[in-house]
């Protein structure tokens, strides 16, 4: 397991937050930056939380039944957008919500005010356990990883934690660090009170844990930040692409050397291309090297060391400027993982 920083706060202030260990070890200027951070804190009292949940159910109940597939394409989710309840978005409003959000995002991860322009989205979700009496197979209990469109992400807990089991934000850059408080096994942050907010980069590598029982509610929003720099996140989505591409055509050769077909074994004509002491048998596999691409170790820490550049990189501020040549998100090799792991 890996140790990285927990800290948290007095009870008052109810707050905890964790930094993302460092996975691109061949550089380590500008680590951590802002976005390493992932911070736990109370948002709502129990009075807002517990009005704000009874206008979602109210209005989102009939709502939830199936995910909303034309708000989110790639990775749908059972929800509707706060500007669609009017009830609730006038208490947000009433109770400035948005003011006291981009206070926190100010002082958490050091973007000034007019860098924030507001919300790329705002919605309710919720997840139902499979044994849950409101669950139907269009219901979800779950949302696979993956990253949002937004720098800045939050998920703010409506339902109490004794309403429900399971659930939480896993984060695949925690996944191997020491749990600690409201940091799980598996890297799953589950806020230990209604009202509390996981704010985190939406570049990180995140999704919804399975809900075993009941049901979680939660008020999600994508804010809209100024950036990222032009160029960074290509340049990450550009290494992302090409380790699908790298495990994708492995496990197409592999699918063609079980059924037979020789189109990626190479024939050796004569010894004198082999050592004396191979014991190749005049065959020489080329699916080895798209193997060691596809290994899900070297897949991991590939994805995770160009997030981690992505992160270092991005925040549009007046105290990071852009390298000459631009910005470089080096993978490291299969050897350079193993011998760090080793």
């Amino acid at each position: 397991m890996i140790s990285t920083q927990v800290a948290r706060h007095s009870l008052a202030h109810h707050a905890t937050t964790i930094q993302v260990p460092q996975r691109n070890h061949a550089d380590s200027e500008g680590y951590p930056s802002p976005l390493h951070f992932i911070h736990i804190k109370k948002m709502l009292s129990d009075e807002e939380v517990s009005k704000c949940l009874e206008l979602a159910v109210s209005y989102g109940s009939t709502k939830w039944d199936k995910p909303d597939a034309a708000r989110h394409t790639n990775y749908a989710t059972c929800d509707f957008a706060v500007e669609d309840s009017p009830l609730l978005e006038r208490y947000l409003e009433e109770i400035k919500f948005q003011d006291r959000l981009w206070k926190l995002i100010n002082e958490d991860f050091d973007i000034p005010r007019d860098h924030l322009f507001g919300f790329l989205d705002l919605f309710c979700v919720n997840y139902v356990a499979t044994n849950d009496s409101l669950s139907s197979d269009s219901t979800m209990d779950r949302l696979e990883a993956h990253r949002d469109g937004s720098l800045i992400s939050f998920s703010l807990l409506l339902s109490s934690p004794n309403e429900f089991e399971g659930g939480g934000t896993f984060f695949e850059a925690l996944r191997d660090v020491e749990p600690e408080g409201v940091l799980y096994p598996e890297g799953i942050i589950r806020p230990d009170r209604a009202g509390d907010m996981v704010m985190h980069s939406g570049k990180l590598l995140h999704g919804a844990d399975i809900v075993t029982k009941g049901q979680r509610t939660i008020l999600v929003g994508f804010v809209d930040v100024a950036g990222p720099k032009p160029g960074v996140l290509a340049k990450a989505s550009t290494h992302w692409g090409r380790l699908d591409v790298a495990e994708q055509r492995y496990r197409r050769q592999l699918s063609m050397t079980e059924t037979g077909q020789n189109h990626y074994k190479r024939s050796a004509q004569s010894q004198r291309f082999l050592p004396k002491y191979s014991n190749l048998n005049q065959i020489v596999p080329v699916i080895g090297m798209a193997s060691a691409r596809a290994e899900s170790q070297f897949q991991r820490e590939s994805r995770l060391a160009a997030e981690d550049e992505l992160l270092r990189s991005a925040l549009i501020t007046t105290k990071i400027s852009e390298p000459e040549g631009g910005f470089n998100v080096p993978i490291p090799s299969l050897m350079e993982i193993t011998q760090y792991y080793d």
